[in-house]
């Protein structure tokens, strides 16, 4: 499959912005939500169901930011659009990021008791 220097880097803008609105998204679910996680049965859901129904929600409104370059470089028919709206959209996957992490530490710091007891109910972080 022949490809291009272009689109490698394109392959790799994408992958990095859609990462981080991701890592922001985890940071906070893994404190509001938290769940052990027995290494035996590693494959199974250790989620509640209504967190998993959460992240069916949240995965399409952290990937949206990517999907807008795409939409650009359609209707504006040009790579300028595409690369301008896919800069754009990591800077504010960067910002969601520097503000998701701090609220996530204060919450941890505020949650730890159940935190604690949630994962204590699954018998610890990972149980062997």
């Amino acid at each position: 499959m022949p490809f291009s220097l272009l689109q490698v880097a394109e392959a790799y803008a994408v992958t990095m912005t859609l990462s981080v609105n991701l890592l922001a998204m985890g940071n906070l679910s893994s404190v509001y939500y938290p769940a052990g996680v027995l290494s035996g049965q590693s494959w199974r859901p250790s989620s509640p169901a209504r967190f998993r129904a959460v992240l069916f929600v949240l995965h399409p409104l952290g990937a949206a930011p990517v999907a807008l370059p795409f939409l650009a470089r359609w209707a504006f028919a040009g790579e300028l659009a595409f690369w301008l709206v896919l800069a754009v959209a990591a800077v504010f996957g960067m910002v969601v990021y520097g503000v998701a992490l701090p609220s996530a530490t204060q919450a941890a710091c505020r949650r730890k008791e159940q935190i604690l007891t949630a994962l204590g109910e699954s018998r610890g972080v990972v149980y062997v």
